[in-house]
């Protein structure tokens, strides 16, 4: 991971890590999953200077997601849905569920991709609060949701094998 200057482009700092998911920046820290270890790491790190703010084991040894953050809470998993602390990485909470997809943060609701299923969560406690199957199994296998679900107002788009669903962001109830 290198770090750039964003004016010239020219590099500042660098992370010697495998990343296994993309890089979130918020508030002059940059959040990441490395893949080296077999269960991954999640690193907060400083845009300045690229240093290690603090690490901690993330639950993703199937393959890490992109880690979102809202307000003092940083979000990533792969096996499960892990909560952090953005200021100190303790853990708040863990959601027992197969992460597919980057969290994505509305209001009360962290709502994810599992699999073939979207998920919603409480963000404070971690309490699943609907889940609605948007995928199917086929001959292959499943087909498992992969892109982040969008969220406006009220409503959770996805977009799956059968097309764009969206859903009641309160209740999970098919809209369309």
């Amino acid at each position: 991971l290198v770090g750039l200057d964003a004016g010239t482009g020219v590099g500042q700092w660098s992370f010697d890590r495998a990343v296994g998911a993309g890089v979130t920046v918020e508030e002059g820290t940059v959040y990441v999953v490395s893949s080296e270890e077999k269960r991954g790491t999640l690193y907060a790190l400083s845009t300045e200077d690229g240093t290690v703010e603090w690490s901690t084991p993330v639950d993703a040894e199937t393959g890490p997601v992109t880690p979102a953050v809202s307000g003092d809470t940083v979000y990533t998993g792969g096996n499960t849905l892990q909560a952090f602390d953005v200021t100190t990485g303790e853990t708040r909470w863990q959601a027992d569920y197969a992460v597919t997809t980057p969290a994505t943060v509305a209001g009360e609701r962290v709502v994810v991709g599992s699999e073939t299923t979207i998920r919603a969560f409480d963000s404070a406690d971690g309490s699943e609060r609907w889940h609605n199957n948007v995928g199917t199994y086929g001959t292959l296998g499943p087909t498992v949701v992969t892109n982040p679900p969008a969220v406006t107002d009220d409503t959770v788009y996805v977009a799956a094998d059968r097309g764009l669903t969206a859903l009641d962001l309160t209740e999970g109830r098919q809209r369309y």
